[in-house]
């Protein structure tokens, strides 16, 4: 039993000692700790597709809403973002254009959205605009000089998709050939 009150009494010492050597307070110099959290917007976007729209023999008819690629993008949430598809590398400054093995036809095709006879078409007119709306200089240049306005978008943290389909003008006198063409498809946030 007395071991049990020495040990309290050795305590309770060591209680107060620990109390009066805390006695009073000192501010740190230097000042207050500050934090900060600094969320930046951004995307990640990928594409799947591309490949034979059409195989024909005589007589050729137009092909109207053919499946051309899926966009994937996911933005950071509230963030604006535009899926821009440039003119390709055949443009004529008013269409798409794929070109022929000859290097000489060609065939004029269209991108769009919706799965109609006429469906909107997709560009990358206002993509410059949207980049340079956070201030910074654009990097990107509009192409699609004949009014093909891009895709807008509003990030939710995602995946949303853009499907894609081709719109070709082919015509029963048409010359025989593989046409082809390629597209650059790239996603602007402010």
């Amino acid at each position: 039993m007395k071991k049990q009150i020495l040990s309290l009494a050795a305590g309770a010492a060591l209680v107060f000692a620990a109390q009066s050597s805390f006695a009073g307070s000192v501010v740190a110099t230097g000042g207050p700790l500050a934090y900060d959290v600094e969320l930046t917007a951004g995307c990640t976007a990928s594409v799947v597709g591309g490949g034979n729209l059409s195989t024909q023999s005589s007589p050729y008819a137009p092909v109207i809403d053919a499946p051309a690629g899926v966009v994937t993008v996911n933005c950071t949430n509230t963030t604006a973002y535009g899926v821009c598809v440039d003119a390709g590398l055949n443009d004529d400054t008013t269409t798409r254009l794929l070109l022929s093995d000859d290097g000489v036809s060609t065939l004029a095709y269209r991108l769009d959205t919706d799965n109609a006879a006429v469906g909107t078409p997709v560009g990358d007119v206002g993509c410059a605009a949207l980049e340079v709306s956070a201030g910074d200089p654009s990097t990107y240049t509009d192409t699609t000089t004949w009014g093909d306005a891009m895709v807008s978008g509003t990030g939710d943290a995602t995946d949303q998709t853009v499907n894609l389909y081709a719109d070709v003008v082919i015509s029963t006198d048409s010359v025989p050939g593989t046409y082809t063409d390629t597209v650059t498809v790239t996603v602007v946030y402010p």
